[in-house]
């Protein structure tokens, strides 16, 4: 249970890859925003583990 729960709350994080590599959203960002976008999968990664490791009981 815990590993699916956890990633069927990944979707967003699928669609942001899809952007990122399929459709190159982020082509010609700076590196700042780029940063940020790093960021924005670690934390989003270390929230997924988080979750199903909270539901794993």
């Amino acid at each position: 249970m815990p590993i699916s729960y956890a990633m069927g709350q990944s979707s967003p994080m699928i669609a942001t890859l899809w952007g990122v590599f399929a459709w190159h959203e982020f082509r010609g960002a700076n590196q700042k925003a780029r940063l940020y976008l790093t960021g924005m999968f670690a934390a989003y990664l270390l929230a997924l583990v988080l979750i199903a490791r909270a539901y794993s009981g």
